[in-house]
């Protein structure tokens, strides 16, 4: 299988053809931190794992092998590949990276480079620098109701010196946000009704209900 570089675009996929890869470097690195780590700690949470990183190096002739390759033959098909690499630089555009050993996705172009010597003639030879984008999906977890009532409990501690009220419509009002956040229709459950309040230190759960059905 030769190596091919595959451009995604929101318009389509072009797959760019070298006659040759004359050299391919796969790079993956990790950086431990340089500060002390405290016994019995994780040694993962303390070590970045650096993106995926690919070096490789393609010939272009005006004369490929495949009549049938990308840019097609031509006296330009050299300076072609150039352009389109440049282009597909300047755009960030997605790659997909094909070699013998496999497809590697997710790649965008850090660098272009094309030295050329009279030992070249007329075919041409890029240097191109890859670096994989890791992806990460969203996902969403429910927060437990006495959980997220303490946090806020403690910041209106905090924020209020100790000498908030139980009848403040602040906390009445912080307890009835608690329930609608965390709990769907929770507002007209007197079980949650009471718990949130008592976390809350508010002592009338009828004015909490009447503030979360307000």
């Amino acid at each position: 299988m030769a190596t091919t570089l595959q451009i995604v675009r929101d318009a389509g996929e072009i797959t760019i053809n070298p006659d040759a890869a004359v050299s391919r470097e796969l790079t993956q690195s990790a950086e431990a931190t340089a500060w002390p780590v405290e016994d019995g700690a994780v040694l993962s949470d303390h070590t970045i794992l650096r993106p995926l990183q690919w070096q490789v190096d393609l010939v272009f002739s005006p004369t490929p092998l495949d009549a049938s390759a990308f840019p097609p033959p031509g006296p330009n098909r050299p300076a072609q590949a150039l352009e389109l690499l440049l282009a597909a630089q300047r755009a960030r555009d997605t790659i997909t990276l094909v070699t013998p050993d496999g497809a590697t996705e997710s790649l965008v172009i850090t660098e272009v480079a094309s030295p050329q010597t009279a030992d070249d003639g007329y075919s041409r030879r890029i240097s191109v620098g890859l670096q994989q984008v890791r992806r990460v999906s969203a996902q969403e977890a429910a927060i437990p109701a006495s959980l997220l009532a303490s946090r806020v409990k403690h910041s209106g501690s905090r924020q209020d010196k100790g000498n908030a009220q139980q009848g403040d419509p602040t906390a009445l009002k912080v307890a009835a946000t608690v329930l609608e956040f965390t709990l769907p229709g929770g507002a007209t459950s007197p079980a949650a009704v009471t718990g949130v309040a008592r976390l809350l230190g508010v002592s009338s759960t009828d004015s909490v209900s009447a503030v979360a059905g307000s």
